[in-house]
């Protein structure tokens, strides 16, 4: 499937099992990565922001660049999107929209940490430093 149908389709949300009628959602609120809805966004130093897990996961196997921009890129230069968190969160509000019937899902520290400490990076004391300050 082409990905701009796979992400048209990912940038449509159902209320219910009975109401067919979708809603946009704005793009802005789209990570490039998981084409969901942000949950828990971050923010790159470049000025795109990706949600926390996968970007984490991301720089983990071991890329050291942007996935949008190809630019160097380190758990150091993203910063939690607290802005667009809330914009997020009242879009949801207004939209009379719940949790589970967006696709997300409460977030779960577990994994990130585990994440954090399965890295293997020659200064990975560092490294790992800098991921516990980003996954909060």
């Amino acid at each position: 499937m082409p990905i701009n149908l796979l992400y048209e389709k990912r940038c449509k949300v159902v209320h219910s099992q009975q109401e067919m009628d979708a809603i946009d959602i704005p793009d802005e609120f789209i990570c490039p990565l998981t084409l969901e809805i942000f949950s828990d966004p971050l923010i790159s130093k470049h000025g795109h922001n990706f949600e926390r897990r996968a970007i984490l996961e991301w720089l983990a196997e071991g890329s050291s660049e942007c996935p949008l921009t190809r630019k160097p890129l380190s758990p150091s230069m993203l910063i939690p999107n607290v802005q667009m968190r809330l914009k997020v969160k009242k879009w949801q509000e207004e939209n009379k929209m719940e949790a589970s019937t967006n696709g997300l899902e409460a977030r779960d520290k577990t994994e990130d940490f585990k994440l954090v400490f399965s890295t293997t990076d020659p200064d990975g004391h560092r490294l790992n430093s800098r991921l516990l300050l980003v996954i909060g």
